[in-house]
């Protein structure tokens, strides 16, 4: 099982904080940075092993959260 990884980052245009990751919706998009790490945060949470990516406006990585194990690496 791959591990989610979820970036939180920021839209100049829409003035919004997103979440992206694979097959996730951030539900439009959020006016406060915290409301968009708090829902990714949940999110992660349950969907483990998982990794949540916040990055400041200017898009440099600001933290790091990992929830569960990571996947078993194979050789190959």
């Amino acid at each position: 099982m791959a591990r989610l990884v979820l970036h939180i980052t920021y839209d100049r245009l829409a003035h919004l904080w997103r979440v992206k990751g694979e097959g996730v919706d951030d539900e439009g998009g959020f006016r406060r940075k915290k409301e968009a790490v708090t829902w990714a945060k949940e999110w992660a949470k349950q969907a483990k092993p998982s990794q949540v990516v916040i990055h400041l406006r200017n898009g440099k990585i600001q933290v790091e959260v990992t929830y569960g194990a990571d996947p078993e690496r194979h050789k190959g």
